[in-house]
């Protein structure tokens, strides 16, 4: 029985060990960055399933349009993220946020012009400028060269997308007159 044990002990140091081998780079980022890549993920998980279902289901053209840029924009940038994640040894959510994952509910349950304007409202505006802050924050108080980088050179076309969701906010507000 004792040897069992020791065994045990053995074995589960030389795991934690190799656990500690893998994640000892993702150890060496600082809370800022490791927060930063965190939320980074999630958003850009919240505007893939958000924009997912909008393009499902509404029936209006520019909507669709700026949901199927979403998807194909920040999935690209999602696995821009993913691969500095995987080089800073730094797993990564895979999926929202539970508030983003309420939105997302939330957003499922609308129809129509409603669906449209939360849509456009909360997912397109909000969340980029929610996105926004994240990533300038990071540019101003990120530790990682890198990350600092990715945040920077993310930063433009995060702007684009807000003002595109504020045409598209415009254009929806303009159905209802």
């Amino acid at each position: 029985m004792f040897l069992r044990r020791v065994a045990l002990v053995g074995v589960v140091g030389m795991a934690i060990c190799l656990l500690s081998m893998k994640t000892s780079h993702a150890q060496g980022l600082s809370m800022t960055d490791r927060d930063f890549l965190k939320n980074a993920a999630q958003s850009g998980h919240y505007e893939v399933e958000a924009s997912t279902e909008a393009l499902a289901r509404s029936e209006d053209q520019q909507v669709r349009d700026f949901a199927q840029m979403m998807i194909q924009e920040h999935e690209q940038m999602d696995k821009e993220l993913n691969e500095l994640a995987v080089a800073k040894e730094f797993t990564l959510p895979n999926s929202a946020s539970m508030v983003q994952r309420g939105k997302i509910v939330t957003l499922k349950g609308k129809e129509g012009l409603e669906l449209d304007q939360y849509y456009a409202e909360q997912l397109g505006i909000k969340a980029h400028e929610e996105a926004i802050e994240l990533f300038e924050q990071q540019v101003e108080k990120g530790d990682d060269e890198e990350i600092v980088g990715f945040a920077q050179d993310a930063l433009p076309l995060l702007r684009q997308h807000l003002q595109h969701a504020q045409s598209l906010k415009a254009h929806v507000e303009a159905k209802t007159q």
